[in-house]
């Protein structure tokens, strides 16, 4: 009698499966032998390793800077005295910002472009005649290079392109770190002053600060019974050592300034003797600000000109008036007033009807 073995279902399907174990195993090993290569291999299998910058310049090179937008230009030149913008009176720029930027401008590295053809530089607004913004850099040998930026794939990042070029990066950018806006590169910190360096406040002719030992303050023009606030004092300098400004007006004392009557005037001895007059005038929802050092006019906020207007209420303290207790409890009470009755009242007509 022979013997037949049994195969069920199950069991054929697990011998069905047995062949692929070394093949998927294979694969596994390809793959990590293939990762271990990219990792260990070389800079040839790996695209997005930096091939140079985009622009190839040295940020001390740099001493004319254009961007341009698609209805204006702005110009930033480096001078004696630092970085300026002719537009604005020759306005100071900020230095800390234009050397960030021209870092970062530096910075961008030929990595992996995203395109190369002429039609993805109009789509990516990259083109020669469409762009967001146009950055030519200029030395004193002439050009150094010409870079467009165009739209924004995420936060931070731009499309760029070299002129010249046809290929396309991502760089680490924002539209606003290239603003063709004056007021965006002007060095907010131009009124600046270190606390220590103001000697004496003049509040007007009524009222005036001098700094004492070890950052006291005393006042002088102080009626009978007023005392100086110590810390409003020392906040009112605080103030005045960073104020701050929105936009650059010019330097034309302009009627609707309204600086021949201006909500406030303060002045400042330095140290050293220097004397600057600062006069605050309100114009539409903000301030028109001209202090004496310099030839501008400034637009503060509303803000801050309101937080010294009114300044002496602040720094004088005046006691209250004392009134004996005994006067408050034994004043007179008032008698209440005596109405006359007019004949033709009601209450007179009852009366002669009686």
């Amino acid at each position: 009698m022979s013997t037949h073995s049994v195969t069920t279902p199950a069991a054929r399907a697990d011998r069905r499966r047995l062949p692929l174990i070394p093949v998927l195993g294979a694969l596994l090993a390809g793959q990590l032998l293939l990762a271990l290569l990219l990792h260990l291999g070389g800079r040839d299998l790996a695209p997005a390793v930096s091939q140079g910058p985009v622009l190839a310049f040295a940020p001390e090179q740099v001493t004319r800077l254009r961007l341009a937008s698609s209805d204006r230009e702005l110009v930033l030149e480096k001078g004696e005295g630092g970085w300026q913008l002719p537009a604005l009176e020759h306005f100071p720029v900020s230095d800390l910002k234009l050397d960030e930027f021209l870092e970062r401008l530096a910075g961008i590295s030929k990595r992996l472009p995203v395109a190369t053809t002429p039609a993805a530089a109009t789509r990516f607004q990259v083109a020669e005649d469409h762009f967001e913004r146009r950055l030519t850099l200029e030395g004193a040998e002439g050009p150094l290079g010409t870079l467009y930026l165009g739209d924004s794939p995420g936060f931070r990042r731009l499309f760029v392109r070299a002129a010249g070029e046809e290929a396309i990066y991502e760089a680490e950018l924002a539209l606003f770190d290239a603003s063709d806006k004056a007021d965006d590169w002007t060095d907010k910190t131009l009124l600046h002053l270190e606390p220590e360096r103001i000697q004496t406040v003049a509040l007007g002719e009524n009222l005036k600060l001098q700094r004492g030992a070890e950052d006291t303050w005393t006042a002088s023009g102080l009626a009978a019974g007023e005392t100086l606030d110590l810390d409003a004092a020392k906040d009112l300098v605080r103030q005045l050592a960073i104020l701050d400004f929105r936009a650059v007006l010019g330097t034309e004392n302009r009627p609707e300034y309204g600086q021949e009557a201006p909500a406030l005037r303060l002045q400042i001895t330095l140290e050293g003797g220097e004397v600057r007059d600062y006069a605050w005038s309100p114009q539409g929802e903000d301030f028109v600000l001209k202090v004496s050092s310099q030839p501008y006019y400034f637009q503060v906020a509303s803000y801050s000109a309101e937080a010294l207007i009114g300044s002496r209420k602040k720094l004088v303290a005046v006691p209250e008036a004392s009134v004996p207790e005994a006067s408050v409890l034994e004043a007179p009470v008032p008698e209440a007033p005596v109405v006359e009755e007019s004949v033709d009242s009601p209450a007179a007509a009852e009366t002669e009807m009686e």
